[in-house]
């Protein structure tokens, strides 16, 4: 749809209500079908998406030709490199089900439910984490201080991978990057390294690295360059 040079109005309250949980039924359906002939051009839209700070898996529903992302609290449209090998994840099929997100295909659920933890969430009981539904998780295995630029390892690291696979739950890990510099990324893949040893992961190591929001932080001023050559 983001091809095109304009985007239906009935098409942006539909799926409006869904992202906001809100059914089918209780949208007004004579406005719907009366502004299914309305249209709005992509740039008001993207205007509008700015002003009001709308969701970004809302947008990207509208928008087959870019990624949609947030930096600095602008809305960015990425163009997407056409030489890339694409995935096939058709977003009609996310839908929300008892406060979780399920992806379907053809009938049946096609996607794993994998949360992410870290000290934040404290002491987890992982027994009732699977018999929640979850399948797999993401443990923050460590950190870089925003401000210290001092790495440690997450409180909690050690009572989650054990206690989540004991529990059944695949578990992969990731480290909370503020490196700016290879030297810095290289230094903290090592200590994931180090701390791994003995430990055998279901999934792949992540590393996460994002823009510190509450703070100056030390890796916010990195060019897209810069942050894709620590990654």
């Amino acid at each position: 749809m983001g091809k095109g040079k304009r985007i239906v109005l009935g098409t942006v309250m539909t799926l409006l209500a869904a992202e906001t949980q809100q059914t089918f039924l209780q949208i007004e359906q004579e406005v719907v079908q009366e502004q299914q002939e309305e249209t709005i051009d992509v740039e008001t839209f993207k205007q509008y998406a700015q002003e009001y700070n709308v969701n970004i898996s809302f947008l990207q529903r509208f928008f087959d030709d870019v990624i949609v992302y947030k930096s600095g609290g602008e809305i960015i449209y990425q163009p997407i490199d056409e030489t890339l090998e694409k995935n096939t994840i058709n977003w009609d099929h996310l839908l929300r089900a008892g406060g979780k997100i399920e992806y379907w295909e053809n009938g049946v659920q096609a996607a794993h439910q994998v949360i992410d933890v870290s000290s934040y969430q404290g002491q987890i009981d992982w027994q009732r984490v699977k018999a929640d539904g979850i399948d797999e998780a993401y443990i923050r295995l460590g950190y870089r201080g925003w401000g210290t630029g001092e790495i440690l390892l997450d409180e909690q690291f050690q009572n989650n991978i054990e206690n989540a696979k004991a529990a059944g739950v695949r578990v992969g890990v990731y480290f909370f990057s503020q490196a700016i510099s290879v030297e810095e990324a290289e230094e903290e893949a090592e200590f994931v390294l180090q701390n791994l040893e003995g430990y055998e992961l279901d999934l792949p190591v992540a590393f996460d690295t994002e823009q510190i929001t509450e703070g100056a932080g030390r890796a916010n001023l990195l060019t897209p360059q810069e942050r894709t050559a620590v990654t």
